[in-house]
């Protein structure tokens, strides 16, 4: 994820994943919250597992490359979208 966000493929690359609280699979998570449009982030589940990795930008501007995948029964469900939020609003909040 590092790598791919120095290339010069960046902005493409970056324009391509979905903005929390936008659009695509996003666009309905942390909506309304200061940290809506400031994370590019790809999601997935299957049967047990819950996945985001993307870009989150703190409060104070640094970028911060994230990665989160639970592997549990279950978390697919919706708890594991309940963690990565809360993950994702303390990185923002960290910076």
């Amino acid at each position: 994820m590092l790598r791919a966000y120095r290339s010069s493929y960046m902005p493409e690359f970056l324009s391509s994943l979905p903005i929390a609280g936008i659009d695509g699979t996003l666009r309905n998570r942390l909506t309304k919250e200061p940290i809506t449009g400031r994370a590019h982030l790809k999601t997935g589940q299957i049967d047990g597992v819950a996945s985001i990795a993307g870009y989150v930008q703190t409060r104070r501007g640094q970028t911060l490359v994230v990665v989160c995948l639970i592997n549990h029964p279950g978390s697919h469900l919706g708890g594991g979208r309940k963690v990565h939020d809360a993950l994702l609003r303390w990185l923002y909040e960290r910076g």
